[in-house]
């Protein structure tokens, strides 16, 4: 089977959703929701426009910053 990366992040949503729902212990929720929190705060914060160019001007010090040392 094929599936489309939204697709997966919609079973993945389910199926999250499911554990929580089945969770015994209000501490058991919380975990998994403070998990499926942090998955989704990262991925917005991955797809964000600042966060590629805030790689790449840090790939470019890092290379200079190498650059300069086998330079010396």
């Amino acid at each position: 089977m094929n599936y489309t990366f939204e697709e997966v992040e919609q079973e993945l949503d389910n199926l999250f959703d499911e554990l929580i729902a089945e969770a015994k212990t209000d501490k058991e929720k919380y975990s998994l929701k403070r998990i499926w929190s942090t998955y989704k705060q990262g991925k917005c914060y991955e797809e964000d426009e600042a966060y590629d160019n805030g790689y790449q001007a840090g790939y470019e010090a890092g290379c200079e910053c190498t650059r300069r040392q086998y330079e010396d």
